[in-house]
């Protein structure tokens, strides 16, 4: 009996979603994240914290101006009042500070972009392997994603 030729069999498939449901699948996250960052937006505007800004610098000259003053004339009793300010003004500054990292490198996703490669032969002529990278200004931001990432807390150490 002759051996018969077997035909090599096939690799498993993995389970690919179409493009549609991965293109689909990131515009709904794209859209979560839109809605997020609208509604914190909204949020603020509404309560009246970008107007309030002035009053809060006029607050902080006052106050140093007012810690500089006790210091010189030795108000020693009032001092403990500047070390509370101080800690408050810490916790609110982590996690303020927190959210303005975050901003920024949201802001500057339209700086984002592939730069496009320098095309290399590869070898029996196939095209380069690399579609593209990260460059320029984008590539700073593409590196430094994730940094200052972890929310602050606010609590006091």
């Amino acid at each position: 009996m002759a051996d018969s030729p077997r035909t090599p069999e096939r690799p498993a498939r993995r389970s690919r979603r179409s493009h549609y449901a991965v293109e689909k699948s990131l515009d709904d996250s794209l859209e979560v994240a839109a809605q997020g960052l609208a509604a914190l937006l909204d949020s603020l505007q509404r309560s009246g914290m970008a107007d309030g800004l002035s009053g809060y610098r006029t607050m902080q000259a006052v106050v140093i101006q007012q810690k500089l003053w006790a210091l010189s004339n030795k108000r020693t009793k009032v001092l403990p009042r500047f070390r509370t300010i101080a800690r408050t003004a810490d916790a609110l500054h982590r996690i303020f500070s927190g959210y303005a990292a975050v901003m920024d490198k949201l802001r500057k996703l339209d700086a984002l972009a592939l730069s496009q490669p320098q095309p290399q032969p590869q070898p029996g002529g196939a095209p380069p392997s690399d579609p593209g990278s990260v460059s320029g200004p984008a590539k700073e931001e593409a590196e430094t994603v994730g940094e200052g990432s972890e929310a602050p807390s606010g609590a006091d150490p």
